[in-house]
Protein backbone atom coordinates (compact mmCIF):
# COMPACT_ATOMS: atom_id res chain seq x y z
CA UNK A 1 0.00 0.00 0.00
CA UNK A 2 2.54 2.37 0.84
CA UNK A 3 4.47 1.34 -2.31
CA UNK A 4 1.43 2.60 -4.49
CA UNK A 5 0.63 5.64 -2.62
CA UNK A 6 4.47 6.68 -3.45
CA UNK A 7 3.90 6.33 -7.02
CA UNK A 8 0.49 7.79 -7.18
CA UNK A 9 2.35 10.79 -5.43
CA UNK A 10 5.33 10.56 -7.71
CA UNK A 11 3.14 10.84 -11.04
CA UNK A 12 1.13 13.32 -9.22
CA UNK A 13 4.18 15.68 -8.84
CA UNK A 14 5.49 15.00 -12.64
CA UNK A 15 1.99 15.99 -13.81
CA UNK A 16 1.69 19.08 -12.21
CA UNK A 17 5.20 20.02 -13.23
CA UNK A 18 4.26 19.46 -16.68
CA UNK A 19 1.30 21.54 -16.24
CA UNK A 20 3.77 24.07 -14.43
CA UNK A 21 6.07 23.89 -17.78
CA UNK A 22 3.62 24.63 -20.40
CA UNK A 23 2.13 27.18 -18.70
CA UNK A 24 5.64 28.69 -18.54
CA UNK A 25 6.17 28.27 -22.29
CA UNK A 26 3.33 30.74 -23.34
CA UNK A 27 5.74 33.68 -21.74
CA UNK A 28 8.12 35.66 -23.36
CA UNK A 29 11.51 34.17 -23.75
CA UNK A 30 14.59 35.92 -22.79
CA UNK A 31 16.42 37.20 -26.22
CA UNK A 32 20.16 38.15 -26.78
CA UNK A 33 20.32 41.77 -26.84
CA UNK A 34 24.03 42.02 -27.28
CA UNK A 35 27.60 40.45 -27.21
CA UNK A 36 30.12 42.18 -24.97
CA UNK A 37 33.76 40.77 -25.48
CA UNK A 38 36.05 41.21 -22.52
CA UNK A 39 39.61 40.75 -23.70
CA UNK A 40 42.26 38.50 -21.74
CA UNK A 41 39.74 36.96 -20.38
CA UNK A 42 40.87 32.97 -20.44
CA UNK A 43 38.27 30.86 -18.97
CA UNK A 44 35.69 30.33 -16.68
CA UNK A 45 34.01 33.81 -15.35
CA UNK A 46 31.63 33.22 -11.91
CA UNK A 47 28.85 35.41 -10.81
CA UNK A 48 27.95 39.12 -12.03
CA UNK A 49 26.07 41.95 -10.26
CA UNK A 50 25.19 45.15 -11.76
CA UNK A 51 25.19 48.87 -11.14
CA UNK A 52 21.84 49.79 -12.59
CA UNK A 53 22.20 53.79 -11.69
CA UNK A 54 25.64 53.50 -13.09
CA UNK A 55 24.87 51.25 -16.22
CA UNK A 56 27.78 48.69 -15.02
CA UNK A 57 27.92 45.28 -15.14
CA UNK A 58 30.82 43.89 -12.49
CA UNK A 59 32.10 40.32 -13.80
CA UNK A 60 34.35 37.76 -11.55
CA UNK A 61 36.79 36.28 -13.68
CA UNK A 62 37.59 33.54 -11.55
CA UNK A 63 40.29 31.84 -13.58
CA UNK A 64 41.84 35.04 -14.58
CA UNK A 65 41.70 36.19 -10.43
CA UNK A 66 40.04 39.96 -12.02
CA UNK A 67 37.15 41.35 -11.55
CA UNK A 68 35.80 42.76 -15.05
CA UNK A 69 34.03 46.02 -15.30
CA UNK A 70 31.34 46.88 -18.39
CA UNK A 71 30.08 49.56 -19.67
CA UNK A 72 26.55 49.32 -20.21
CA UNK A 73 25.41 52.07 -21.72
CA UNK A 74 28.43 52.23 -24.26
CA UNK A 75 28.05 48.36 -24.79
CA UNK A 76 31.78 47.59 -24.09
CA UNK A 77 34.24 46.30 -21.87
CA UNK A 78 35.78 49.24 -19.73
CA UNK A 79 38.56 47.68 -17.29
CA UNK A 80 39.86 44.73 -15.80
CA UNK A 81 40.99 44.85 -11.86
CA UNK A 82 43.66 41.89 -11.30
CA UNK A 83 45.06 40.40 -8.20
CA UNK A 84 42.92 38.50 -7.03
CA UNK A 85 43.02 35.02 -6.12
CA UNK A 86 40.22 32.75 -7.41
CA UNK A 87 37.79 35.65 -7.72
CA UNK A 88 34.20 34.31 -6.81
CA UNK A 89 30.47 36.50 -6.50
CA UNK A 90 29.88 39.79 -6.72
CA UNK A 91 28.28 42.41 -4.27
CA UNK A 92 27.44 45.89 -5.57
CA UNK A 93 26.04 47.97 -2.66
CA UNK A 94 25.68 51.88 -3.56
CA UNK A 95 25.40 53.24 -0.27
CA UNK A 96 28.55 51.48 0.93
CA UNK A 97 31.61 49.65 -0.29
CA UNK A 98 31.36 49.99 -3.89
CA UNK A 99 32.37 46.45 -5.13
CA UNK A 100 33.54 43.51 -3.45
CA UNK A 101 34.38 39.91 -4.49
CA UNK A 102 33.30 37.53 -2.04
CA UNK A 103 35.57 36.26 0.57
CA UNK A 104 38.23 39.12 -0.47
CA UNK A 105 39.57 42.10 1.77
CA UNK A 106 40.54 44.46 -1.94
CA UNK A 107 37.86 46.77 -2.70
CA UNK A 108 37.02 47.84 -6.24
CA UNK A 109 35.73 51.31 -7.53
Amino acid sequence: MRKLLRIWLALLTLSQAFLLGLSAQDKECLHLVQTIPMPNVKGRIDHMDVDVKGKRLFVAALENGSLEVVDLQAGKWSKSIPGFKKTQGIAYVPSAIPVSPAGLSRVAS
